[in-house]
């Protein structure tokens, strides 16, 4: 790919079909992760196990719902049954394991012509290390936002957050950033504290794999750290106190 030789050599694209190519790769390689593949399957067993919890709690759509089952079954349940069956709705978690199918995890593709026109219009920089070396990861593309600009309610905006710093490691001493803010320069060299901050994040962001062009202690210190930090989806407010397990077969017997 030229563009990514120019990105190598330091050379910033304008507005062009090249950046635009070079967008929608950054775009493909957010969205078609192990990563964004299991948050989405998360998202809609949650948002499955919010709805069947208002079941639960609204009296009138629970026995609405006995009601149905009742007569599409011509059975009846018994009182301790249909007591079981609430406590199911609203605790679900160690009773049930909801099954996604895999299928819905393609739902996260659709971010891949949202994020392109987003990543084209950003301002792009390179950033080259004082000290160090980038490493990389199985979840490359990084975004991270200025702290307190989340809303309580409605999030951090993602990427249309207009304190967001998205990162891509291009070589082990060289990464890309996007801002919303143009900066004096677009190429500058960065002290080894923050280049030790941004590994740490890509760490802690990575689905199962780091890598990195050397073999190196403070890696595998890293690895060891954050094996059990992935990103995920964070649902509070209305629904269980704790959510049930969510798995996503990859075949159905």
């Amino acid at each position: 790919m030229p563009i990514y030789k120019d990105l190598l050599g330091g050379k910033i694209p304008d507005y062009s079909q090249e950046k635009y190519d070079f967008s929608l790769y950054l775009a493909v390689t957010y969205a078609r992760t192990r990563t964004q593949r299991r948050i989405s399957t998360e998202m809609y067993g949650k948002m499955i196990q919010t709805a069947t919890y208002a079941y639960g709690q609204n009296d009138e759509l629970f026995n609405a719902a006995i009601k149905d089952f009742e007569s599409t079954h011509s059975k009846s349940l018994s009182p301790e049954k249909k007591d079981e069956f609430r406590k199911m709705l609203t605790e679900p978690s160690g009773k049930v394991v909801l099954s996604v199918s895999k299928e819905v995890a393609f739902a996260s593709w659709t971010l891949i012509e949202r994020l392109t026109p987003i990543f084209l219009q950003m301002e792009w920089s390179i950033v080259e290390p004082e000290h160090g070396y980038f490493i990389t990861s199985d979840n490359p593309l990084l975004r991270q936002h200025a702290a307190g600009s989340a809303h309580p309610i409605y999030g951090d905006g993602a990427f249309v957050n207009k304190t967001v710093n998205v990162t891509f490691p291009l070589a082990p001493k060289m990464m890309l950033l996007l801002t919303y803010h143009k900066h004096p320069r677009n190429h500058w060299e960065t002290p080894r504290q923050y280049i030790d901050a941004i590994n740490r994040a890509r760490a802690s962001h990575a689905e199962n794999e780091l890598y990195a062009h050397i073999h190196h202690k403070e890696i595998s210190k890293m690895a060891q750290q954050y094996k059990n930090e992935r990103p995920g989806i964070d649902m509070r407010g209305f629904g269980p106190e704790e959510f049930a397990k969510i798995v996503s077969p990859r075949r159905r017997l």
